[in-house]
C-alpha cells in the first residue's frame, strides 16, 4: 500500500513537472524563440525568470521608444498645425490688406471717374439722362412742361440748357435777370463721391437748380429745386436746402432739408409763420387773434406751425417779431388754454440744425463757376 502511494506521488510529481515544462517552453517560444527548456527544474525556473526578465526589460524600451516616438509626432504635429495657423493668419491678413486696399482704390476711382464724368458733361462730350423730368413735370412751378413729351432722354449739356429755357414761361423772358448759366461741385452725401449742381439762368426771374448724379459714370438728374421772386432757395456744400416762400405779406413759408449721398432730396420739416389772422390756422386761436387786435400787438408776434416729418403731430410755437423778449403774460396764458402742442421759438433752429446734421448746416456757402 505504501509502495502503490509512493509510486503515484512520483507520477504525480514528473507529470506536474513535465506541465510546468511545457508551459514554460511555450511562453519562451512565443516571446523571444529561448532555447527549449532543460529537463531540470531549477534550470526551467531560472531560464524563465531570466524570459521575463528580457520579456520586461524589452516592453519597458518599447514602450519608452513609443513614447517618445508620440511624443516626437505630436511635438511635430503641433509645431506643423502652429505653422498652418500662422500661415493662415498672415494670408487672412494679407486678404484683409488687399481687400482694403482693393476698397479704398475703386472708392477713390469711383469718385475720379465722376469727376471726369462731370467735366465731359459740361464739355458737351457726354450725356445725361432727363427721365427724372418726365416723373415730375406736372410738379414743377417756374416750367411748362404740363403734356410735354421727352423723345431723347439722354442729352449732352447743351441740349439740356435749350430744352430747360424753351420750357420756361414765356412772361418771364423779360427783364435784368442773371443770364450767366452757373454750376458747382458739391458732396451731398459727405462721404467724398461728388455731385454736379447747375443754376440755370435766361428764364427771367426764374432761376432753377439741377443737381446731377453720376452712377458708375452714367449721370441722371436727381432733383430739380425751384427758385424765383416770391421762392428762393439756397443750398451749400454739403448740400443743406433751405427753402423759404411768401404767401402774403403776413405769411411765410419756410422748408429745410438735404440732398441725401444719391442726390434725392430729403425734407425734414415745413414751418409757417404769420402775423395776425390767426384763427385762419386754427379756430381755437381765435380768443389770441382778438386779444392781440385789442391790445395792438398783431405784428409784434407771430404764430409759427411745424411739421417734423417723420412726427404724426402738429406743432405750435409764439415767437415775438424781433426774436427777443418774453412773451406777454396774457397771451402766452390764453395758449396754453388751447391745449395744443407746443415749442418754444428758441428750441426751433436747434431741432433744425438736428434733423439735417450739424455738420451738414453748417457747411460753406456754394462757390458757383461761370458755365462758359
Amino acid at each position: 500500500m505504501k509502495k502503490s502511494v509512493r509510486l503515484m506521488a512520483a507520477i504525480l510529481g514528473v507529470c506536474m513537472l513535465c506541465g510546468c515544462a511545457a508551459k514554460e517552453t511555450k511562453t519562451t517560444r512565443t516571446t523571444k524563440n529561448t532555447t527549449e527548456a532543460e529537463t531540470t527544474e531549477s534550470e526551467s525556473e531560472s531560464e524563465s525568470e531570466s524570459a521575463t526578465e528580457s520579456e520586461s526589460e524589452s516592453e519597458s524600451e518599447s514602450e519608452s521608444e513609443s513614447a517618445t516616438e508620440s511624443e516626437s509626432e505630436s511635438a511635430g504635429e503641433t509645431s506643423t498645425e502652429a505653422t498652418e495657423n500662422t500661415s493662415a493668419t498672415e494670408t487672412s491678413g494679407e486678404e484683409t490688406s488687399a481687400t482694403d486696399s482693393s476698397a479704398t482704390e475703386t472708392s477713390a476711382g469711383d469718385k475720379q471717374n465722376a469727376g471726369k464724368a462731370y467735366d465731359a458733361f459740361l464739355k458737351n462730350e457726354a450725356t445725361l439722362d432727363v427721365s427724372y423730368l418726365q416723373s415730375i413735370k406736372d410738379d414743377l412751378y417756374g416750367l411748362e412742361m404740363n403734356g410735354v413729351d421727352f423723345p431723347n432722354k439722354e442729352m449732352t449739356c447743351k441740349e439740356f440748357l435749350s430744352f430747360m429755357k424753351a420750357h420756361g414761361w414765356q412772361d418771364q423772358q423779360v427783364g435784368d435777370y442773371e443770364k450767366i448759366d452757373k454750376y458747382a461741385i458739391i458732396d451731398c452725401g459727405q462721404d467724398g463721391d461728388p455731385e454736379l449742381l447747375l443754376m440755370i439762368s435766361g428764364l427771367g426771374e426764374f432761376t432753377p437748380q439741377v443737381v446731377i448724379k453720376s452712377f458708375d459714370g452714367k449721370l441722371k438728374v436727381t432733383a430739380i429745386m425751384e427758385s424765383w421772386s416770391r421762392s428762393d432757395t439756397q443750398t451749400n456744400m454739403a448740400g443743406c436746402i433751405f427753402n423759404s416762400g411768401s404767401g402774403g405779406a403776413a405769411l411765410r413759408y419756410s422748408e429745410y432739408g438735404y440732398l441725401d449721398e444719391k442726390g434725392a432730396m430729403v425734407i425734414t420739416a415745413k414751418i409757417m409763420s404769420q402775423y395776425a389772422n390767426w384763427s385762419t390756422i386754427l379756430p381755437i386761436f381765435d380768443k389770441m387773434e382778438e386779444y392781440l387786435d385789442s391790445h395792438e400787438l398783431s405784428v409784434d408776434y407771430y404764430m409759427m406751425e411745424i411739421n417734423w416729418i417723420g412726427d404724426d403731430k402738429t406743432y405750435y410755437a409764439i415767437s415775438p417779431a424781433d426774436n427777443n423778449g418774453p412773451i406777454d403774460s396774457e397771451l402766452k396764458k390764453l395758449f396754453d388754454e388751447t391745449k395744443v402742442e407746443q415749442m418754444d421759438a428758441k428750441d426751433v433752429t436747434a431741432k433744425v440744425i438736428e434733423s439735417v446734421g450739424e455738420s451738414r448746416y453748417n457747411a460753406p456757402a456754394i462757390a458757383w463757376k461761370e458755365l462758359k
